[in-house]
């Protein structure tokens, strides 16, 4: 009876170290993905921040910056900051 118990203590031990492991590795894998997706939020930032990256609403075209507006040279679209 007593070896009965403790190999069914062991089997209980072995079963939580790997429920935490597998716990563990999902918290790193989160992890990565809260890096990732703040690495992406900073690139579309940046990319906001660039006005040349940014398409007329109207037409499609590629929009310029000058002089502190925006404009589209084919429709004529003009945002002013």
């Amino acid at each position: 009876m007593l070896f009965f118990c403790q190999t069914l203590l062991l089997k209980s031990y072995i079963l939580c170290v790997i429920i935490i492991i597998q716990q563990y590795i999902e918290v790193i894998k989160m992890k990565n993905q809260v890096a990732e997706d703040k690495k992406q939020l900073k690139e579309n930032k940046a990319d906001q921040n660039n006005v040349n990256v940014f398409a007329c609403p109207d037409c499609g075209a590629k929009l310029v910056h000058e002089g502190g507006c925006v404009f589209c040279p084919f429709c004529g679209y003009s945002e002013c900051q």
